[in-house]
């Protein structure tokens, strides 16, 4: 019984494994007639450049205008801050150096996180 039904399984394949390889095979791209020929691979994209086209999400606000004043007077004028537009806190903070300490490095991180809250928090605390 077992050999019956594998061999017809068998010849079921065979036919369709011969109908497969004896149809023509249709080029790659063709399309039925009269159907417009459309190529994914070559529609236009528009060329948009989103970083050029955002405006500023956050300013630095008058907390860390104040901040960065008082920064500047602690550790030198030769301190420069570059704004993150988007974050509206400082992205590269440049131009100073720490006191020295004998903390850990974690502890000395964040004791400058401290003592420099306003001017590196991001939080607005106006209205939305």
């Amino acid at each position: 019984m077992k050999s019956k039904h594998r061999s017809s399984k068998l010849a079921v394949f065979s036919v369709l494994l011969i109908v497969a390889v004896t149809l023509p095979a249709a080029p790659r791209g063709s399309q039925g007639a009269g159907q417009p020929q459309i190529d994914l691979h070559r529609t236009a994209v528009p060329d948009v450049n989103v970083n050029l086209t955002a405006a500023p999400l956050r300013a630095p606000t008058a907390i860390q205008q104040a901040a960065l004043d008082q920064f500047k007077a602690a550790y030198g004028e030769r301190a420069t801050v570059r704004w993150d537009r988007f974050a509206g806190s400082p992205d590269v903070m440049m131009g100073f150096h720490t006191a020295p300490s004998s903390d850990t490095p974690e502890q000395a991180a964040r004791a400058f996180i401290a003592a420099n809250e306003s001017l590196l928090s991001a939080f607005d605390p106006g209205p939305v």
